[in-house]
This record gives C-alpha cells, sequence and structure tokens, in this order.
C-alpha cells in the first residue's frame, strides 16, 4: 500500500480498493480497501490483520488459517494496478 520497506502499518484507509469473489455469486468484484498491511522482516512476510481469517478459510484451506499468500493481488489489486501505471508512465517518460 505504501511502497516502501518500514515495518509500519499501512491502514486499510489508505488503500485504493481490494478485487474479491462476491460471496454469493462467486465472481470478483471491486470492493473497498478489505485487508491492511505491514511487512515483518524478521519472518520476512506481510501481515494483514484485518483479513477474517474464518471467512477466508475455505478459500485458504490448502494454506493454512491466517495465510493469505493466494490473496496477494486481490487484497491490494487497486494499489498494485495504480503502482504499476506509475512504473510505465516514468519508464516511458509521461508525467
Amino acid at each position: 500500500i505504501t511502497w516502501t520497506r518500514e515495518e509500519i502499518l499501512a491502514t486499510v484507509s489508505q488503500g485504493l480498493g481490494s478485487y474479491l469473489p462476491d460471496p454469493t455469486t462467486k465472481a470478483f468484484v471491486r470492493v473497498p480497501q478489505y485487508a491492511d498491511a505491514k511487512i515483518d522482516k524478521t519472518k520476512g512476510v506481510l501481515i494483514c490483520s484485518t483479513a477474517d481469517e474464518n471467512a477466508l478459510l475455505p478459500l485458504t484451506a490448502d494454506l493454512g488459517k491466517g495465510v493469505y499468500h493466494s490473496f496477494d493481488y486481490d487484497f491490494y489489486y487497486f494499489n498494485l494496478r495504480e503502482n504499476a501505471q506509475n512504473r510505465v508512465n516514468k519508464f516511458l517518460g509521461i508525467k
């Protein structure tokens, strides 16, 4: 969300939105930012404390409760999209 490697919490309010499956249709839809983010350098992982472990368990059962690696893009989709556009613009010299 912040594009730094600092161990500072990036809150949900700092995110641009997530892309998650609709509980009824299972189709992916844009939703308000779902997860916060905090880097843990000791463990080498990204921690998201706002994700609902129980609600996501059916979707993450293969990885284990609380492991959201399969949601890396989904949780932070619109921040990733903005960052990719910024990088392309800088590469192409577009302001």
